[in-house]
């Protein structure tokens, strides 16, 4: 219970929402710490044991269709979680899903941890394929904002990511 109550401080002091809102991503990612994982249905089989998993499902679905974390703030909450801020590993990706006939297109910038990458900032690219150099670099100046240059040990992507603008 203190972990979980140190976890809800450091939430609040980052992104401010409701303590109901706080006390849920505090749960949700001990869940994801425990699964290893972040499908809905893997980590609602962990989330609140006095629940059924679907209902864990659901509340989680619910969770992230009314609340947006991204920003600034949330990526300073997940650089707070971190024992060290020195020597980071950043990673690079992107994934595409497909919702009907909708594409969801989303370049990600993380830090790599214990063999986890944990997200920090990202963008919804309004197209389909690969991002550009541009794109790239926008998204890598944005955590500089957050960080120090000299703090990153490397950036780390697919060979997808090679090539030119």
């Amino acid at each position: 219970m203190h972990k979980r109550n140190e976890l809800q401080r450091k939430i609040q002091a980052y992104i401010p929402l409701h303590g109901a809102r706080v006390s849920f991503i505090a749960s949700f990612v001990m869940a994801v710490i425990v699964v290893r994982g972040v499908t809905a249905s893997t980590v609602a089989s962990v989330l609140n044991p006095k629940a059924l998993p679907e209902s864990n499902e659901k509340r989680i679905k619910r969770f992230f269709g009314q609340v947006k974390l991204e920003g600034r703030g949330f990526a300073r909450f997940m650089l707070a979680l971190l024992p060290n801020k020195d020597k980071l590993i950043l990673t690079l990706d992107r994934t595409t899903w497909e919702l009907g006939s909708r594409c969801i297109n989303i370049l990600m910038l993380g830090v790599a941890y214990k063999g986890l990458a944990f997200p920090l900032l990202w963008v919804l690219l309004d197209k389909k394929g690969n991002s550009d150099t541009k794109e790239r670099l926008a998204l890598v100046d944005k955590v500089l904002t957050l960080v120090d240059a000299g703090d990153i040990e490397a950036i780390v992507a697919d060979r997808e990511f090679t090539g030119k603008s």
